[in-house]
């Protein structure tokens, strides 16, 4: 299996640093310093592609919108998401993702990019 650090340890434009730790992902915010657990990613067994997953809270939905947020550059480079909550399991394919999803990135705010997939395009399963 290839070194997923070679793809994810990267700094963005804004000086926020994405960090491979075995199969965690971490971002270090530049404006404080503090490490940030982003997930998991691996080569699932099914195929062998690579999958994020994250476990979230019902509440960390973006009501807005009504959409789960990732950062975009989890979403360019993964083939398959996947976030667990206290009681279903969203899935998509990074691909379908990038087809419905949406940008609301703010600038000044000295986070990474993220992009918004709504609800309503994930398939959903009960925990």
């Amino acid at each position: 299996m290839e070194d997923l650090s070679v793809i994810f340890d990267r700094t963005d434009t804004m000086g926020n640093r994405f960090e491979m730790e075995g199969e965690n992902l971490f971002l270090v915010l530049r404006k404080d310093g503090k490490k940030r657990n982003l997930g998991r990613i691996f080569h699932n067994k099914k195929d062998g592609k690579l999958q994020y997953v994250k476990h979230e809270s019902n509440k960390d939905i973006f009501r807005a919108n009504e959409s789960w947020s990732i950062p975009y550059y989890i979403v360019m480079n993964v083939d398959y998401l996947q976030i667990i909550t206290e009681d279903k399991d969203y899935r998509i394919t990074a691909e379908h993702a990038l087809d419905v999803g949406s940008f609301l990135w703010f600038k000044d705010s000295g986070f990474e990019k993220k992009f918004y997939i709504p609800l309503s395009d994930w398939w959903t399963g009960k925990i």
